[in-house]
């Protein structure tokens, strides 16, 4: 089982052992500590049958995907003023809802969005809400 605090992904085993595999360690005041990973707002997380591990993150508008040996790759951008909030795995696509990155843009936009990604650069839109 996998969870996020929003700045980190943990990983909870069968037998409860808590392992940290990606995220950030902070200082007091909140300066990166050298050598960690910077991400901030994880909106969603995801696992294929492979064991790939997909996470969004919100403020880059990108989705990560962490293989089972633990190598972190940009999976897929949205582009323009759209962010990933929500993903799930299925019938080997990834599902993504995205909403407008700034409230003001709901209203011209629309919100939110579901998105299916099928492979590298094949992003469709499946709904839109009005």
């Amino acid at each position: 089982m996998y969870f996020s605090d929003s700045r980190t992904i943990r990983r909870v085993s069968r037998d409860g052992v808590v392992t940290t595999l990606d995220g950030r360690r902070a200082d007091l005041f909140g300066a990166r500590l050298a050598g960690e990973t910077a991400y901030e707002r994880i909106m969603g997380l995801a696992a294929d049958s492979a064991g790939n591990l997909y996470f969004a993150l919100r403020d880059d508008r990108t989705i990560r995907k962490v293989s089972p040996d633990g190598r972190t790759a940009t999976f897929a951008r949205l582009g323009g003023s759209w962010t990933p909030t929500g993903l799930t795995f299925g019938n080997g696509a990834l599902y993504v809802l995205a909403e407008p990155r700034l409230p003001p843009l709901r209203g011209l936009l629309g919100s939110p969005r579901l998105l299916k990604i099928s492979g590298p650069g094949r992003i469709e839109i499946l709904a839109t809400a009005r």
